[in-house]
Order: C-alpha cells, then sequence, then structure tokens
C-alpha cells in the first residue's frame, strides 16, 4: 500500500495546527498504520511527519513498513518545497530497502500550490527508468513485472485526470 503525501494531516497543515504534535517515530499514527500492515500482511509506504530523536529536526518522510508491521526504513524527502514546506528540513539521500516501491506523486496544479515542475520517477539500483513531469493532474501507468523488478517495455501510459467540475480527460501513450 503507498499512501499519498502526508495523507494522514494533509498537506497544509503547519498553518492550521502547527508541528508541536510531531512526534519522533514511531508515533500513534505510525504504530497504527505498522499494526493494520501486519494484520493485513501488506508491506506499507505511509508518508508521514518526523521529528528526528536525537536533533529535533522535522522531515518530511516515509516510513517502509514491512507485512510484519515492523519499520524496516525511513526516507526522508531531499527536495522540500520551499514555502509549504518550510517546517521540513531536507534529508540528505534516498536509502535503498528490498521492496518493489511506486510513489504517489502530485501534478499541476491545486488551490494554493503549483506542482508543475514536479517530476514522476520510475528508478531501479539508482537508474531513472522513466521520468514524467506534466502541467495537469495525471495518472502514470507502467507495465512491471514484480518477479524480474523491471519494466515490461519502455512504453508508459498517462491518463489526464479531469478538473473539478469536468468530464474530459485524455489518454496518451509515451514511447
Amino acid at each position: 500500500m503507498v499512501t499519498p503525501e502526508l495523507c494522514l494531516c494533509g498537506y497544509e497543515f503547519s498553518d492550521g495546527i502547527g508541528t508541536g504534535w510531531i512526534k519522533p517515530p514511531p508515533d500513534a499514527w505510525v504504530r497504527q498504520l505498522c499494526r493494520v500492515g501486519a494484520r493485513e500482511r501488506i508491506t506499507v509506504f505511509l508518508s508521514h511527519p518526523e521529528r528526528d530523536r536525537d536533533t529535533a529536526k522535522l522531515h518530511n518522510s516515509v516510513f517502509v513498513i514491512a507485512p510484519d508491521g515492523t519499520i524496516i526504513g525511513i526516507h526522508r524527502k531531499v527536495h522540500v518545497v520551499p514555502v509549504a514546506e518550510a517546517w521540513a528540513t531536507p534529508g540528505s539521500s534516498a536509502p535503498v530497502k528490498l521492496v518493489s516501491l511506486f510513489v504517489c506523486n502530485r501534478a499541476g496544479t491545486d488551490q494554493t500550490r503549483d506542482f508543475t515542475p514536479a517530476e514522476s520517477v520510475v528508478v531501479k539500483n539508482g537508474t531513472w527508468l522513466v521520468a514524467f513531469h506534466s502541467p495537469n493532474s495525471t495518472l502514470i501507468l507502467v507495465d512491471w513485472d514484480p518477479q524480474a523488478q523491471e519494466l515490461i517495455g519502455q512504453r508508459f501510459l498517462t491518463l489526464d485526470l479531469p478538473a473539478a467540475g469536468t468530464s474530459e480527460s485524455a489518454t496518451r501513450v509515451h514511447p
């Protein structure tokens, strides 16, 4: 299971509720998701704020929760959005874990943010296999062989999601 970024608190929480509630991991929210993951026997990628236990710095992090409910890794977002994530300290690297990773990323614009320069990528062993960005909210679909841990072909499909209040969408195949 892959959660959207900051799925529990929302992207723009700091102005409304501040950051004092952010605790070192695992906080109550993360412990609850660990229990759910263990009960369902699934790997969970949970995007959630984190306070470093040693430095007290705050991070926009992804917790990798194994099917037994243990946290096997934490990735701290390296490129934080300057105004929206002013509360967050950038991480320094992306640690590699031995699980398939599929990421939910923002694209397009919403009421207060412009994510058009944001890039979504498929990476294996540090090599970028697919990179994409869009001025619209877009769903990106790739064919992935989970046993071989590789792309099936080099083409991918995008589906431009309709803007609020409309029903128009467009599907494209990218070579």
